[in-house]
Formats: structure tokens, C-alpha cells, sequence
């Protein structure tokens, strides 16, 4: 199992800070690194304290934090990088962060452009591991750019900001684009199978099973208006259900035609898995007494 953090996970705003929101910020790194998270991408909601808080808190915690354009008197900050080994796959990860008005009062500080940066970063790491992941603490719109601009270079783009909901994933030229929402509100998992032999295609086990569930309620419905076909005798009602029928063959041809089920053969999959972390979730007992004592 490989943890990471798309960013935008330590504080509830940008631009100001009451007398609990720094030892939040240290709880949550805290338990992060006693998680044993591979890697975080520096967002805006990280940097509220400024690079220096968060590299020294981040160090102490044990917290790897990347990114690949914010930089400090021209030199980058954070790496912008790692690759990581699970299961003997190797896994590029780099971080980027998102252009923030509020570095500003920062002497030095700066964000470079984050697509640009993160294409060449990606373009570097291409051939040296089995799955390159972007750490994207940046606007959904940049986020999209970087799918399409980086099309080929990245098999995930995790995309945290904006207060953007957990859910489905976004199919780009080789991989996929998805948003992880923030602050630690949801869990999501990808279960990856790379067990097939050769640089094959990423398949969405999802958009697999509901090719499947498409193609039995369809031939549910084209069985239905064919037994009502065999006893209808009005010529109006019956040129009406021929009607259907046909549109029904005609969807089940192109989901044939998609072949979906196919593809997943001799293909790598991914399945994802997102969780609200609310009441459902057991509280760990420990942390919950740390976290009771801040609030």
C-alpha cells in the first residue's frame, strides 16, 4: 500500500490563523508521518504559515513534501519529486503547487507556472518508473490542462482545491484525472493490478462494470418490447415497439463495438474506492483525546 496527500490538508483557510490553527497544522502532519505518508504536495491551504513552517514541521513529522515550481530566490523549495517502490513497482511522484497571492509576503518566495513545471518534471520521470502520479494541489482548471496538455506523461492526476467533492475519475490519453477533496475529509483507494505483461493500457474497472450493467438492462428492455411485439396487433402500436427494438440493437452494437469487457482482458486495471470520512468511521481513541484537547 502506497499512502500519499494531494495537499490543501493542513488549515481551514489561506490568509490568517487563530491560536489553534498552528498545532492542528502539527497534529495532522503528526499522524500523517505516524501513517507513514510517502508524500504530500505543498497547497495553498499548507502554506498559510509560510514554506518555512511547513518544511520544519513537515521534516519533524517525518513528511515528505514535493513540488515542482515553488521556489525561493530561484531554487525549488521542496523536491519536486520522489520515486517510491511498492510491491516492486516503482511509483513517480511529484508535487505541485498552485499560484498563491499570499506568498507574497515571503522575501524570495515564489510559484512558477504549475502546468508548465509539472510537464517538464514528468517528462524527466517518464522512463524511469511503472506509474508517474501527479500530487496536483491546483485548481481543477489547471488540473484539466495538465491532462490534456500531459496526455501521454501521467497515468493519475490527484487534483486537490477549491473545496472540489471526492468522486469519479476523468479518462485523459493514458491515465486518469481525479479529485481528492481536502482537509482530510475523505479516504479514497485505488486498487491498481499491473500483473499483465507489457506496457498496456490503464482500464477503469468502473466504466467496465457499467458497460456491463448498461448492456443487461438494455437487452432486458429489447426482450420486453419483443414478447409484447409477438402479440401486439394494432399496426401503430407495433411500428412503435419496432421503433425501440431498434434503438435498443442499435445501443447494444456500439457498446459491442466499445467492448469494454475486452478491454479489461490483458489489460492493467484500476478500480477506485472513495469514503466520506464521517460518523461512520470508527475515531481512532488516541488521536481523537489530541484532537479534543485543541478544540
Amino acid at each position: 500500500m502506497l499512502l500519499v496527500d494531494a495537499g490543501n490538508a493542513l488549515f481551514e483557510t489561506t490568509y490568517t490563523t487563530d491560536a489553534k490553527s498552528r498545532p492542528k497544522a502539527e497534529l495532522i502532519l503528526k499522524t500523517m508521518g505516524e501513517l507513514k505518508t510517502a508524500a504530500m504536495a505543498a497547497g495553498a491551504r499548507d502554506l498559510t504559515m509560510g514554506p518555512e513552517f511547513l518544511a520544519q514541521t513537515a521534516r519533524k513529522a517525518g513528511v515528505p513534501v514535493l513540488s515542482a515550481n515553488l521556489t525561493k530566490d530561484g531554487k525549488l523549495i521542496f523536491p519536486a519529486s520522489t520515486v517510491v517502490t511498492v510491491a516492486g513497482v516503482k511509483v513517480a511522484l511529484l508535487g505541485i503547487s498552485p499560484t498563491i497571492e499570499h506568498l507574497d509576503r515571503y522575501p524570495g518566495v515564489h510559484a512558477d507556472p504549475p502546468v508548465k513545471a509539472a510537464l517538464a518534471e514528468a517528462a524527466r520521470l517518464r522512463g524511469k518508473a511503472d506509474l508517474v502520479v501527479a500530487l496536483a494541489a491546483i485548481p481543477l482548471a489547471d488540473a484539466l490542462q495538465l491532462a490534456k496538455e500531459g496526455g501521454t506523461l501521467f497515468d493519475f492526476i490527484v487534483q486537490s482545491s477549491e473545496s472540489r467533492g471526492l468522486g469519479t475519475m476523468q479518462r485523459n490519453d493514458r491515465g486518469f484525472l481525479l479529485s481528492a477533496g481536502e482537509r482530510g475529509r475523505g479516504m479514497g483507494a485505488l486498487e491498481i493490478d499491473l500483473s499483465a505483461p507489457g506496457d498496456v493500457p490503464l482500464v477503469d474497472m468502473a466504466e467496465v462494470d457499467r458497460a456491463a450493467q448498461r448492456r443487461r438492462n438494455l437487452e432486458m428492455q429489447a426482450d420486453s418490447v419483443k414478447a409484447r411485439l409477438a402479440t401486439e396487433k394494432d399496426p401503430g402500436v407495433k411500428k412503435s415497439f419496432e421503433q425501440a427494438l431498434a434503438s435498443f440493437q442499435d445501443q447494444l452494437q456500439q457498446l459491442k463495438k466499445e467492448s469494454w469487457e475486452e478491454k479489461a482482458k490483458g489489460a492493467h486495471t484500476v478500480h477506485l474506492f472513495m469514503h466520506y470520512l464521517d460518523s461512520n468511521f470508527a475515531d481512532d481513541p488516541e488521536t481523537k483525546a489530541q484532537v479534543d484537547r485543541l478544540q
